[in-house]
């Protein structure tokens, strides 16, 4: 699944993003799960409030602090959050990589057992012809 920006409009790919990672947040187990998308969700705040602070500034006299801001403050934010992506999506493969192992050790042993369970039943379908043809074709003392 890939997140498309719908606009060039900053707030409104920020409030996607956000939705998205809410998403996450909602689809979660467990708290450990979640410690990533909080993570991200106060990342992409941190870069709202980037965003606004230059969109508020005088475009004219505060330019070489807007062009510093976005430099050090924009764009660090914004690797921040493409590394935390990355982690997430690395730890999520990984654990659907220990899922996908522990999956095929389990169909391992149901393989097994069930073709114990169908050499068990053609054994004792053996044992019990054996006794019955034993039983039905024994010759009778009275007929010797």
């Amino acid at each position: 699944m890939q997140i498309r920006l719908k606009t060039k409009n900053p707030y409104e790919d920020l409030e996607y993003a956000k939705k998205y990672l809410k998403d996450f947040l909602d689809s979660s187990n467990s708290k450990v799960e979640t410690n990533r998308p909080r993570g991200l969700i106060i990342l992409v705040n941190i870069l709202k409030d980037q965003i606004d602070n230059i969109a508020k500034s005088d475009i004219y006299k505060d330019y070489n602090k807007n062009m510093d801001s976005l430099e050090y403050d924009i764009r660090i934010t914004t690797e921040l959050i493409e590394d935390t992506v990355n982690d997430y999506i690395y730890e999520e493969t990984k654990e659907l990589n220990v899922v996908s192992i522990r999956l095929r050790k389990q169909m391992t042993v149901i393989f097994h057992i069930k073709h114990c369970k169908y050499s068990m039943y053609i054994i004792f379908y053996r044992l019990y012809v054996q006794a019955c043809i034993k039983a039905y074709c024994r010759p009778d003392k009275k007929t010797l």
